[in-house]
């Protein structure tokens, strides 16, 4: 463990962890399509809080795609930490390897290092986040959506990388873009044989 995990400032939330499940940076390049499935990992993690009257907590997770056509595209995860976004904070705790009682009781801050994003988050449990270079390997897909002429990607599903190609959307996915997927028209790819004329097989998710 690094110095900044070892000092880290211990930070609790009040959640009840078996209820029931009810942008980018620096990047120049072609922005992903929907449902794409992208190799990439957790660079850094903020502890911050949503606006309004009644504050929440909240995480925003940055993540970057390593690999393939869309090497170097970031985007940001807002991860509220209430009872009603289980559905958010349940796969972050999958991809992380930990329980949701590390998230509710060990997640430790560094208070030195404040940005715009929040308090950087240097570890949950036994997880060391401090190392941005060395982020938790995942599979992360994006949606697009519009508000008031704007158009804005924001991230769909995130999925831990050892997980196969079973052929089924993940559950966050369908319900962020639930009203889009009942009238798109499914993308019909050219399908990738090897040379004996088998079908290439893929371990990417799908989304």
């Amino acid at each position: 463990m690094t110095d900044s995990v070892l000092t880290g400032t211990v930070v609790k939330f009040d959640l009840d962890v078996d209820a029931p499940i009810i942008g980018t940076e620096n990047y120049i390049g072609k922005l992903p399509p929907e449902r794409e499935a992208l190799t990439g990992r957790i660079r850094k993690m903020y502890l911050n809080q949503t606006q309004g009257d009644t504050p929440v907590p909240m995480i925003k997770v940055l993540l970057e795609c390593i690999e393939g056509e869309y090497k170097g595209y970031t985007a940001w995860d807002n991860i509220t930490l209430n009872n009603a976004a289980a559905f958010k904070w349940r796969p972050l705790v999958a991809v992380l390897g930990i329980t949701a009682g590390d998230l509710v009781n060990a997640t430790r801050v560094n208070p030195k290092d404040v940005t715009e994003a929040g308090l950087r988050i240097v570890g949950i449990g036994s997880v060391d986040t401090s190392n941005e270079n060395d982020g938790t390997p995942i599979y992360f897909g994006m949606y697009y959506d519009t508000y008031n002429g704007v158009r804005s990607a924001k991230v769909a599903a995130i999925k831990p990388r050892s997980v196969s190609n079973n052929g089924k959307a993940l559950d966050i996915f369908a319900q962020a873009t639930a009203a889009k997927a009942a009238v798109a028209k499914p993308e019909v790819k050219p399908e990738n044989k090897t040379k004996d004329g088998s079908p290439v097989k893929d371990n990417k998710p799908s989304f």
